[in-house]
């Protein structure tokens, strides 16, 4: 997709996939009364089910917030899965598929709500996902020493390949990272990959926080491509992680 180098495909023995989130968006489409028909597809794979709706309103942020217009309602399906960590949510425009990076092992682990998203789109009459975002942030959490941030550094030339340079005042430093943006119009698809070192907390220095995250969106996909094209993204998206960190942390992930 993006030409990244090609790397054998495995699933390592440790991650630190932090969280993945997919949204599949559509034309916006009328949910009311379709409550039983999407329970019937997808409820027999989450512990709960439940409908909200939410309020739309447009402030006047130079009016005191004064509200200036009521949109009305915007119908919203949730269903809650494995210990409320992970959760699929339905709107007029899209479904959103999040997930604890702790319970996501592999794409083909989620194959079977992607299947069922899939067949509830068709029933739905939505032929074609307007996009398709894939996304996966990984986060590698390093302990508190003296000079944190001269560890980070270090570390993450260690652990990451990239050209970052280490400022001289490095204990000022809240985050320092790289974005590279790419897209490949032939395939519809988008590529925005952000990595470096990060204060979580937004402290002057306390950088213990190694990122690596990686959105690839793909346009226009027609449902019956569903499944192809996130197993090709998600393809991409390991040969995209293995060209951004070192060998010594693949060694890492591989090893006891």
């Amino acid at each position: 997709m993006f030409g990244f180098p090609e790397a054998t495909y495995k699933i390592y023995k440790h991650n630190f996939l932090r969280k993945i989130e997919i949204k599949f968006l559509f034309s916006r489409i009328e949910l009311k009364d379709k409550e039983s028909l999407v329970k019937e597809y997808i409820s027999p794979l989450f512990a709960d089910f439940q409908l909200e709706k939410k309020l739309n309103f447009v402030f006047d942020l130079q009016n005191t917030n004064e509200v200036i217009e009521n949109k009305g309602t915007e119908e919203e399906i949730y269903f809650i899965f494995k210990k409320d960590k992970s959760l699929l949510q339905l709107t007029e425009d899209s479904f959103v598929l999040k997930i604890n990076g702790s319970e996501y092992q592999s794409i083909e682990s989620i194959i079977p709500i992607i299947e069922k998203i899939i067949k509830l789109a068709s029933s739905l009459r939505i032929d074609t996902f307007q996009g398709i975002n894939f996304n996966k942030l990984n986060i590698l959490e390093l302990k508190e020493v003296e000079e944190l941030s001269n560890l980070s550094y270090y570390a993450h030339q260690e652990y990451i390949n990239t050209e970052i340079r280490k400022p001289n005042q490095s204990q000022l430093v809240i985050n320092d990272y790289r974005t590279l943006t790419m897209a490949n119009l032939d395939e519809k698809a988008l590529l925005i990959l952000k990595y470096g070192v990060n204060s979580p907390t937004n402290e002057e220095g306390k950088l213990n926080h190694i990122f690596i995250e990686i959105d690839i969106t793909s346009k226009e996909v027609r449902t019956t491509e569903t499944l192809s094209t996130l197993k090709k993204v998600n393809k991409e998206m390991f040969n995209i992680f293995n060209w951004t960190i070192s060998d010594k942390l693949i060694n890492l992930l591989e090893n006891d």
